[in-house]
């Protein structure tokens, strides 16, 4: 994914000097959109300290930017077309959120029914942030 070069396409990688949270949303199967909105509004936050990132799974281009339009989200959106990537963090259900350590490892997946309200997700990332600081201190 790092070798990408396509215009506007979202690099992972480039994201992971920070803390990351993934959040993978679909429309087909499930109605995720109001944990995208909990998602983008805690986005704004951890500015600068969390790299945010959305990912819809599978959707028409086009579909998908009229929902970030129309919900006005700020958080970068990438379109995973064939499902690859969510294949990559096995994500199967909506809303999934993958939080992951600076570098991209894993650290945890939350993975529920139904939405997930701004506290919630407010929490994981805390808890991500958290656990950065933590491994940091012990690598060095």
């Amino acid at each position: 994914a790092c070798e990408i070069t396509a215009p506007g396409a979202i690099r992972v990688c480039d994201l992971f000097d920070r803390p990351l949270a993934i959040s993978f949303w679909f429309t087909r199967g499930g109605d995720c959109l109001p944990s995208q909105d909990a998602f983008d509004e805690v986005a704004g936050r951890y500015r600068g300290r969390v790299n945010f990132v959305s990912i819809d799974v599978r959707d028409d281009a086009d579909a998908v930017a009229g929902i970030v339009r129309d919900r006005g989200w700020r958080v970068p959106v990438g379109l995973d077309r064939d499902g690859a990537v969510s294949n990559l963090y096995r994500v199967g259900v909506c809303p999934t959120i993958v939080l992951a350590f600076p570098g991209g490892i894993v650290y945890d997946t939350a993975i529920r029914a139904g939405n997930y309200t701004a506290p919630e997700i407010d929490a994981l990332v805390g808890r991500l942030l958290k656990a950065s600081e933590r491994r940091q201190r012990t690598v060095r």
